[in-house]
C-alpha cells in the first residue's frame, strides 16, 4: 500500500522483517514514518532499500528505530528508485504522492 515491494521470496523476506539482528524491522518502520499515510510513486524493493542503506558509510547499523538516520535512509529509497527505474531523481519528495 505504500509502494514497497520486494525481489526476494517472501518466506525470506518474513524472515528478515522477524529478525532483529536484521535491518529490516527497524528501516521497515521507520519507512512507514517517513511516508506518514503517502506512498512512493512507484514501487521500490525494500531489500535493495536496506542495502543501499548498509552501504552507506561511516555510520553503524541501526538496532533501533530512534537510530536510524533519516537522512541515509532517503537517500538508500531514491538510490534504490533509480537503480529499479534506471533514471536519476536527486529529491524524496519527487518519489512519493
Amino acid at each position: 500500500m505504500v509502494g514497497v515491494d520486494f525481489s526476494v521470496g517472501e518466506i525470506t523476506l518474513k524472515e528478515w522483517l522477524n529478525n532483529s539482528d536484521t535491518l529490516y524491522p527497524v528501516i521497515s518502520i521507520e519507512l512507514l514514518k517517513l511516508l506518514r499515510g503517502k506512498r512512493l510513486t512507484r514501487p521500490v524493493y525494500l531489500d535493495v532499500i536496506v542495502y543501499h542503506y548498509e552501504q552507506a558509510a561511516d555510520s553503524a547499523s541501526p538496532s533501533r528505530t530512534d537510530t536510524v538516520d533519516l537522512a541515509r535512509l532517503k537517500t538508500a529509497v531514491i538510490m534504490s528508485y533509480n537503480t529499479r527505474y534506471g533514471i536519476v531523481v536527486t529529491d524524496f519528495d519527487a518519489l512519493i504522492r
